[in-house]
């Protein structure tokens, strides 16, 4: 069974979808959906917050998804739903790290999940490191 994102983030008050999650989990939900545009983002962000509680992240399957059909929408939407940049401009040790660590998720995102002919190759070619 799975849980729908679009409502966590649609709750007024924050600290109740956290419970809610934590609460569909400990029952057994095994699957989090969510969406890049669900609730400009607030979904994702509280499903990350209810997961960074210990134990909770390596008992569910979370998916997403993106709403853009051109390749520089679907990077746009990616990049923001790791949390991250597309490639390294910042000169600080780590956050070059840390994009480092987001541009490499991107790759390995891409190349397992692009449904699309060619396009896996041209999204990861598109990716520095």
């Amino acid at each position: 069974m799975g849980v729908g994102g679009f409502h966590v983030g649609w709750i007024e008050d924050a600290d109740l979808a956290l419970e809610i999650v934590w609460h569909a989990i400990d029952s057994g939900f095994a699957l989090l959906d969510n969406s890049w545009d669900y609730n400009d983002g607030e979904s994702e962000r509280r499903v990350g917050r209810a997961l960074a509680r210990a134990g909770y992240r390596e008992r569910v399957l979370v998916m997403t998804k993106v709403d853009s059909h051109s390749y520089d929408g679907v990077m746009r939407q990616v990049t923001e739903s790791l949390g991250g940049s597309a490639s390294i401009t910042s000169t600080s040790s780590s956050s070059t790290r840390s994009s480092v660590r987001t541009t490499r998720k991107m790759r390995s995102l891409v190349e397992r999940c692009a449904p699309w002919s060619g396009f896996a190759t041209k999204v990861s070619s598109g990716i520095s490191e």
